[in-house]
């Protein structure tokens, strides 16, 4: 739980802070709250694909990924949907239409993995999805380590972010100590 609300912390304050930075951006009511959010679902994963599913369980992914030369993000990205047939940004968007507040953007957390899904849809949701992508890998990434996928890569150019931007943004919200 405290790894999750953690992640979701930083990725809320990573993507407020670009948020300020970008030309403009729709949805903005939504950067922080949906930032905490997109993590959540980590939470019950853990029951739902319990130590007792072995090979299928969230602990044994979490423990293959742990040492991925990618990085955790990226090996939870590429094979979480592929073993357990459902990823924790799923579950989290699930939280997410639970309530009204974060509802409107429910398709933004679930496109997390893969924003560039919502271009043609909603532009704005995807441009939000995408903001979150990035905070995600930026919060989890080790400092000097950051790598992007193409389509993060292409919403930094869309959005008018430079990487030195998004990793100084980063390594402030490390630096600073909270609560």
């Amino acid at each position: 739980v405290k790894e999750a609300f953690n992640e979701g912390f930083a990725i809320a304050r990573i993507s407020y802070r670009l948020a300020q930075q970008m030309r403009r951006i729709r949805h903005h009511r939504f950067v922080f709250g949906g930032g905490l959010l997109v993590p959540i679902g980590k939470i019950p994963m853990s029951m739902i694909f319990p130590k007792e599913l072995r090979e299928r369980s969230w602990a044994k992914l979490m423990e293959d990924c742990a040492g991925h030369p990618r990085g955790r993000a990226a090996a939870m990205a590429a094979y979480e949907g592929r073993r357990l047939s459902l990823g924790h940004v799923e579950v989290s968007s699930l939280v997410a239409s639970f309530g009204r507040t974060l509802a409107p953007v429910e398709a933004a957390i679930a496109a997390v993995d893969h924003p560039y899904y919502l271009d043609a849809v909603d532009p704005g949701l995807a441009a939000l999805s995408g903001l979150w992508s990035v905070a995600r890998s930026a919060a989890l990434m080790p400092e000097g380590k950051m790598r992007l996928s193409i389509s993060q890569e292409n919403f930094l150019q869309k959005s008018g972010l430079a990487i030195d931007a998004v990793k100084k943004v980063a390594a402030d919200v490390r630096a600073e100590k909270v609560g």
